[in-house]
């Protein structure tokens, strides 16, 4: 989903909480407080996912309804653990793990635990998040929650120390995310940890692309709190960074055939590559030239020439 479509996601749901207020229908106006919560979450509005998530708080208790309750809860743990306060997030992400269980095993219920589980494994807390992932593994799953738990076992290996099994982990992550609808957020954060490790294994080219594709996903998503996240890790990574003219050759190729006038689909084609490969060049293409667009690209590109 791309900054755009962030937003217009939101105007969505403002405009069903807007009708489901006229009608008084409380259940309904909970639910769709969560969801401009998860979009505003999304674009990185840190008081307004507080506010909403206060609100929906309120009426969900009101209405007697758990779900909700656990979710608007979530949503708080959620910003906790992208603006990188570990401690506030695990301590409301991990009961609300043991509170949903009567929810199933739904993609959301998914999402609070692997969230618990990144929050707690980022305070230093290794046991509970084995056990966590040990029940996610034994229960009925879906594509996203297998690629976000590989990135949870990632995540977990490196903070044992093993570095190698955490690449291979993370490595399998983007591979399972990329055989799923477009979850540019999730991928991209997939390859901030992976670059993080990178960057611990001193592979610091390797690091540091990773961590380039990452933040061109979070500024062209408009998800600010990973994208300040991505930058600050990118800031680690010693040597010198490249520069405008450091295309690689792939990059380049793919860049010259959009700019002059093919789709993601027909330069996947001319390549023989997927069209997933040209997007994911592309998002490096953007990040490193730092252009948002095709009519920047080519003006970049023809100032180079």
């Amino acid at each position: 989903m791309s900054g755009g479509e962030s937003r217009r996601a939101a105007e969505l749901a403002a405009a069903g909480l807007e009708i489901a207020e006229q009608l008084d229908l409380v259940q309904l106006v909970a639910a769709l407080l969560y969801a401009c919560g998860v979009a505003a979450l999304q674009l990185g509005q840190g008081d307004e996912v507080r506010a909403l998530a206060a609100r929906g708080l309120e009426l969900s208790r009101a209405a007697g309804d758990p779900h909700y309750s656990c979710y608007h809860e979530a949503l708080l743990g959620s910003l906790d653990l992208a603006a990188g306060a570990y401690p506030a997030a695990a301590a409301r992400l991990l009961p609300l793990n043991d509170r949903l269980p009567s929810a199933g095993r739904s993609p959301a219920r998914q999402r609070v635990t692997t969230d618990a589980v990144e929050a707690l494994i980022a305070t230093g807390e290794l046991e509970v998040p084995g056990r966590l992932l040990a029940e996610l593994d034994r229960g009925p799953g879906n594509p996203l929650t297998a690629a976000v738990t590989a990135r949870c076992r990632g995540a977990l290996a490196a903070a044992r120390g093993h570095l190698d099994g955490a690449v291979s982990e993370l490595t399998a992550a983007l591979r399972l995310h990329d055989q799923v609808d477009p979850q540019p957020i999730e991928r991209g954060r997939t390859l901030l940890l992976l670059g993080t490790v990178q960057r611990r294994r001193k592979q610091r080219r390797a690091a540091r692309e990773a961590l380039i594709e990452a933040a061109g996903i979070f500024a062209d998503t408009r998800a600010a709190l990973w994208a300040a996240r991505a930058r600050a890790e990118l800031a680690r990574v010693s040597g010198r960074a490249p520069g405008q003219g450091e295309l690689t050759t792939t990059e380049l190729r793919v860049a010259e055939l959009v700019c002059g006038g093919m789709s993601n689909k027909e330069a996947a084609a001319e390549l023989f590559v997927t069209v997933r490969a040209v997007e994911s060049t592309l998002t490096k293409v953007y990040a490193k030239l730092g252009v948002r667009s095709r009519t920047q690209l080519a003006s970049r590109l023809r100032a180079r020439s």
